[in-house]
């Protein structure tokens, strides 16, 4: 990235985090969460900041919100992990197109994704192992739709499946160029918040 590129970055992450969030639009697309399609899912690669608000069950209102931030990488069939010393399963950018980080409170909006899951400081590419990282797009063919899930059981690891444990997962349900939204719901058997988002691009993910 170049210096003025990272200059406007560091300005729209500024006035996001800034910003008081009633005065930021973040509308739901669909209450009941529709996904849609996503044919290029790692285009949506990049630094993001994710606004996220709570809706108790059979209310229709937000009663907490929250910031967090958020790293995707494209993924690759050459990735291996450093701590397993394992690589990727074949294959398996289809069903993990992107890899990556979180940083920030969750628990602020009572998500159930617990802190060992989330870097003590802002992460680097170099610091996440891409075969065990805390946050994967999941794609679901042939639907092309796509999830983010953060703080899951979810792994790249070949062979590896589990379905409990706690997490969230962002769905997607709307989409421009720079931005995503849709509604977060549990990932796994612990439940906890739920409720809707919108993810800005701030920057590409380094």
């Amino acid at each position: 990235m170049s210096a003025v590129a990272r200059i406007r970055a560091l300005c729209a992450l500024s006035g996001l985090l800034s910003a008081p969030l009633a005065s930021q639009s973040c509308p739901v697309s669909s209450p009941r969460g529709v996904e849609i399609a996503i044919q290029s899912p790692q285009a949506l690669a990049g630094h993001y900041v994710v606004r996220m608000f709570r809706v108790p069950r059979g209310d229709s209102a937000a009663r907490d919100s929250g910031r967090v931030e958020l790293w995707l990488w494209p993924s690759s069939s050459l990735d291996s992990s450093p701590t397993l010393r394992v690589r990727a399963a074949a294959g398996d950018t289809a069903s993990y197109p992107l890899f990556g980080a979180a940083f920030g409170d969750f628990w602020a909006v009572h998500a159930t994704v617990h802190p060992t899951a989330v870097p003590a400081v802002p992460p680097r590419r170099a610091d996440i192992d891409p075969v065990t990282a805390r946050v994967l797009a999941v794609a679901s063919p042939p639907a092309s739709t796509i999830i983010i899930a953060i703080g899951t059981l979810a792994s790249r690891v070949p062979g590896f499946e589990a379905f409990d444990g706690a997490g969230i997962a962002l769905r997607i349900q709307a989409r421009t160029h720079n931005e995503f939204r849709g509604d977060w719901i549990n990932w796994g058997i612990v439940v906890g918040g739920v409720g809707y988002y919108c993810a800005d691009r701030v920057g590409s993910a380094t």
